[in-house]
């Protein structure tokens, strides 16, 4: 055994990984995600917080300071949220079984009430107003300042097609029709399993931006000197990846973030496939139609998307108590309450009668 076995297994692991298992692009985030968890215990086992590096002999006791780790992000400069949390312990997961270790599976069933939460939020679509934000900035970027051309043409598609960030990425440029308005989308999520390849229109508003960065992708391949069919490539030498190839999540993540600096608008690629499928069905576009164009079944387009946003039941709620306000009545004075019990005599405080023809008393 080396003197780092848990780095020579992810080692193992990855090369396993790298023939043909696995698209590039995953490969590079197993890569990242297998590197910081190895860094992560060297730190847990210098501190003596971890009885062992062997991924073969690592225990449940030491999977909960790995959760420990992380949600304090000590190694991070700042806590990591719980969803994250988990997509870590699943990385960990995958070497330790690599290795016929089940510790994590017992960790789980242990400590079932330390297991880090799946559940995130559903991402809200994006607001007309952000959209036309973000068209008009669009208009402003330079055709030489490509990190922010891509950024921004990435996000378009997404609005204009419905591309979920997968997609995104391994987008051919000749499927792209941008004369038919049509988008040809051959690699989708769930490939090989429930995910087929669709067809879907582009909507209007975006064609003349994705054309002006289609003429500016071709000079950038040009002057790099670099022919690739991926719409979005990646121009430069660097985290993994060569020019030409398909991007990184993380280097999807860098270029949308051009946008969110510039705009002020917090948003990720998933958002601006909600608020394509919600253009659609707002514009009384049949189920069956839209759940196509998206990749769905309709049973799914139901569950996540026909329901009100949050601007949508603002605006519901308001037309409506505007149109109750002109007939509703005026409401009665509210009833004064009943005088409380005197707390020393537990009798209630009552006007005495002074009339002399009847018993004294309390009324």
């Amino acid at each position: 055994m080396s003197r780092y076995p848990f780095q020579e297994a992810c080692a193992e692991y990855i090369e396993l990984m790298s023939h043909g298992a696995i698209k590039p692009s995953t490969l590079r985030t197993l890569k990242n995600k297998l590197k910081w968890i190895s860094n992560d215990t060297q730190y847990l086992y210098e501190n003596e917080r971890i009885s062992t590096t062997n991924p073969a002999k690592i225990t449940p006791e030491d999977v909960l300071q790995y959760i420990g780790l992380w949600r304090d992000g000590e190694t991070r400069g700042k806590e990591l949220e719980e969803i994250y949390v988990s997509r870590l312990l699943s990385f960990l997961k995958k070497i330790l079984v690599y290795k016929n270790n089940n510790a994590v599976t017992n960790f789980e069933l242990k400590y079932a009430s330390l297991v880090p939460t799946k559940t995130s939020k559903r991402l809200q679509p994006l607001r007309n107003s952000e959209i036309n934000r973000i068209m008009q900035y669009s208009e402003r970027v330079a055709d030489d300042d490509w990190n922010r051309l891509e950024g921004y043409a990435m996000t378009i598609m997404s609005l204009c097609a419905g591309c979920r960030p997968l997609e995104i990425r391994a987008l051919l440029a000749s499927d792209v029709n941008l004369c038919s308005r049509v988008v040809h989308i051959e690699y989708v999520k769930g490939a090989g399993d429930y995910g087929m390849p669709r067809d879907a229109p582009i909507l209007e508003w975006g064609i003349p931006f994705l054309s002006r960065y289609t003429d500016a992708r071709e000079k950038k391949l040009a002057e790099i000197g670099c022919t690739t069919n991926i719409m979005f490539p990646t121009t430069s030498d660097r985290n993994g990846s060569k020019a030409g190839e398909e991007m990184s999540e993380n280097r999807m993540n860098q270029l949308k973030n051009y946008v969110v600096l510039d705009t002020g608008i917090a948003y990720n690629i998933r958002s601006c496939r909600r608020t394509y499928v919600y253009t659609l069905l707002n514009s009384r576009i049949p189920d069956t139609i839209v759940a196509k164009c998206a990749g769905h079944t309709v049973a799914t387009m139901h569950k996540h998307y026909t329901t009100y946003t949050c601007e949508q039941s603002v605006q519901v709620a308001q037309t409506i108590l505007d149109r109750r306000e002109s007939i509703v009545p005026n409401l009665p004075m509210p009833i004064a309450p009943v005088p409380l019990a005197d707390a020393r005599t537990d009798q209630i405080n009552r006007p005495k009668i002074e009339n002399p023809w009847e018993m004294s008393g309390y009324v």
